[in-house]
């Protein structure tokens, strides 16, 4: 489905059809909306099936066909070797010796030029993403099936995501000190035209689609259904209620390490709906610039998550020039490597709320945030196997537009809590990391 002609048609159709089928609630509209865009479109285009990698092999480069006609070479000789006599055998080692020679040269020079290749490809995907190419490089390899039957899959998730103290307040803690009230306020108007353009356009075309089943590329090429969409985007923000298909993730599972089989060896993905992301991603991109603003995130130290700062950069660049000074001054230097375990599944949504609270954030967009976590269903499929949907009782999802931008400022409490001292805490404070248990503050 490549062709202009192709997108013109279902915008300028969907365009008139949209114009007198969305009917009732602003909730049931979005529905109408995307059952009809993709209904049309499977109809028009059919269902996009993601493409197998194929292993095609590469054809040998010239100095590779040499290298295999010279080892092809040294076996003649060395069979002829075996039935010459003495005579003979001086004249074939004699030339064995040559072209073993050549061999070598050649092999040499094309290891040279391999070596070289790759290092300006990686030098060039370091370039285009640092963190990515880091990711890769250090990460290892991962692979693995995951070998768990669907009673157990859906153990596991209630286990993950269940909370029996969801609705416990965490309480005070003498180490969080309250922020100062905002000089730039948060901007609580409509979304407008332009932030959703920027935010579809900055989209990935190739990105899976969620529960609706549209993808990015949709709007990306169809003008008319995006402007009806952020129609409807305006009168749901006053409204600040949710769509149930926005709260409903398609999740699967993705290998952490090599050879994983084990339920703990994967981490979760989640697909949610195209429509739910861009809405959020507004909101999200509001609530980061309203942050950094009002400087309640320090972004010396804080760079994931926040646009505009290449964290991956400057942070290696840091630790480099530590590690070269530790090294020539001859110096001690300690470097501490911390991974919270299931980092974004163990946040209490409390703790959300208490962000919020925390950061002055207006009572509409605290509303509107509180609704969507308070609704969101996920569901897991394993070998064919489609799990029951769970209730996020607990957690942020992986995949969701204002997740990142939640988890920061719910983390940017704990790390500036932990900088004050207090040598007699008497108040409980929970944890988010480590479950439901509860720790002194």
């Amino acid at each position: 489905m490549n062709s202009e002609a192709q997108w013109r048609d279902l915008n300028d159709d969907l365009g008139v059809i949209l114009e007198t089928s969305l009917q009732g609630c602003v909730e049931r509209r979005i529905e109408t909306l995307t059952t009809l865009v993709y209904n049309i479109g499977k109809e028009r285009f059919g269902v996009e099936e993601r493409k197998e990698r194929s292993n095609t092999k590469q054809t040998p480069n010239r100095r590779e066909q040499k290298i295999k006609q010279l080892r092809k070479e040294l076996k003649d000789l060395n069979r002829r070797y075996k039935k010459s006599n003495e005579i003979e055998k001086l004249g074939i080692a004699c030339i064995t010796d040559s072209v073993r020679e050549e061999l070598r040269r050649t092999r040499r020079a094309e290891q040279l030029k391999n070596s070289n290749k790759k290092k300006a490809k990686n030098r060039a995907n370091f370039i285009k993403n640092p963190y990515n190419y880091t990711k890769t490089l250090l990460g290892g390899e991962r692979t693995g099936h995951l070998h768990c039957s669907k009673d157990e899959v859906e153990k596991y998730l209630h286990e993950t995501h269940s909370d029996k103290e969801r609705e416990t307040p965490l309480g005070y803690c003498p180490r969080v000190e309250e922020e100062e009230q905002p000089t730039i306020e948060f901007e609580t108007k409509e979304p407008t035209w332009k932030e959703v353009c920027e935010v579809v356009k900055k989209a990935r075309t190739g990105s899976a689609p969620g529960y609706s089943g549209v993808p990015y590329k949709v709007y990306k090429k169809c003008p008319k259904i995006l402007r009806k969409l952020w129609q409807l985007f305006r009168t749901l923000w006053k409204k600040g209620t949710i769509p149930e298909s926005w709260q409903k993730a398609e999740g699967c599972f993705v290998p952490k390490e090599k050879d994983s089989k084990d339920i703990s060896q994967f981490r979760t993905i989640s697909l949610l709906s195209v429509e739910g992301k861009i809405y959020f991603s507004v909101l999200a991109n509001r609530m980061t610039k309203y942050m950094v603003e009002n400087s309640y995130i320090d972004t010396s130290m804080q760079k994931g998550g926040i646009a505009g700062f290449s964290g991956c950069v400057e942070h290696t660049s840091v630790l480099s020039q530590l590690i070269h000074e530790a090294k020539s001054g001859k110096k001690n230097l300690a470097v501490v490597w911390l991974e919270l375990a299931n980092a974004y599944g163990s946040v209490p949504h409390k703790l959300i709320e208490m962000a919020m609270d925390h950061y002055h954030i207006p009572e509409h967009i605290k509303k509107i945030v509180l609704k969507y976590f308070d609704g969101i269903l996920l569901r897991f499929t394993v070998d064919n196997k489609t799990t029951a949907w769970q209730k996020l009782e607990k957690g942020i999802v992986t995949g969701c537009t204002i997740s990142p931008i939640l988890f920061i400022m719910s983390m940017n409490i704990i790390m500036k809590g932990s900088r004050k001292r207090n040598k007699r805490p008497k108040d409980r404070f929970r944890d988010f990391s480590t479950s439901n248990k509860r720790v002194h503050g």
